[in-house]
């Protein structure tokens, strides 16, 4: 019953991408993150910091050069026949910037290395390759490239850039929701749809935890900046139990304890 308060939005939107078998993988991933999600968040911070200090900072925006890196690899893995490999390998890659704080140390002495000619490029590049232990073949060749274009230092935001335009370009958008109990198939499929309609998708993922905490009810949370790692959503609705309770505990001047 609470699932139809979400029904405002636009029709769904068809989509526009046949790479089917890569979208498996990325929504595979979405829903393995829900139980990483909050490790995540925690560690955030220093990890980034680490990465950028590895000089990984490209300062590409997305969009423009970003997008066409992204087209480009999405093209050459079609060709190649390696769309699910070389999603899995973007994956990794971000994975790896975000949590291998082996990698990132190791990162630091690859990136230590001059790039003053050619070969001292291609040099950073295979070292970052060997350290990545990638699957498919399109992936290394990619890398190389962009050590050439001297654009290496972009790759891991043209990872970012790579997974949000599959999510865009299938039209799926993630959906994080936390329920006081889990949540029936029939409760599933309608938050599934109504959120279908108000964001104006096709699918959405729908990654679940549960929190008796909130009484009854759930929270959603959707929008997020990075669709893959389910980082910083820009939108919420809150239709618990304990939300209900607070704000009318606040209506009675009464402060209550989380």
């Amino acid at each position: 019953a609470r699932a139809a308060q979400l029904d405002r939005g636009a029709p769904a939107a068809s989509a526009g991408m046949d790479t089917n078998s890569a979208c498996l993988v990325i929504g595979a991933s979405a829903f393995a993150a829900g139980a990483a999600l909050r490790r995540r968040r925690a560690r955030a911070e220093v990890t980034q910091a680490k990465a950028e200090a590895a000089g990984m900072e490209s300062g590409l925006t997305p969009g423009g050069p970003l997008a066409a890196y992204s087209k480009a690899l999405m093209e050459g893995a079609a060709k190649a026949k390696e769309s699910v490999a070389v999603t899995k390998d973007v994956m990794k890659i971000k994975e790896m910037f975000v949590t291998d704080e082996e990698f990132l140390y190791e990162l630091n002495f690859v990136n230590s290395v001059l790039d003053a000619d050619p070969a001292q490029v291609l040099y950073k590049a295979d070292g970052m390759i060997k350290l990545m232990k990638l699957e498919s073949t399109v992936m290394p060749k990619f890398i190389k490239y962009l050590a050439k274009r001297r654009r290496l230092v972009c790759l891991r935001k043209l990872c970012d850039e790579y997974c949000g335009s599959l999510y865009q370009m299938q039209s799926i958008a993630p959906v994080y929701c936390i329920s006081a109990q889990p949540l029936t198939e029939e409760q599933t499929k309608a938050i599934k749809d109504k959120m279908k309609a108000k964001i104006g998708v096709a699918d959405i993922k729908l990654v679940q935890e549960v929190d008796g905490n909130l009484l009854a009810g759930f929270r959603l949370e959707w929008g997020y900046t990075d669709p893959l790692t389910m980082a910083a959503p820009s939108e919420g609705l809150d239709m618990t139990l304990k939300n209900y309770m607070e704000k009318k505990a606040l209506l009675q001047g009464v402060v209550s304890d989380n």
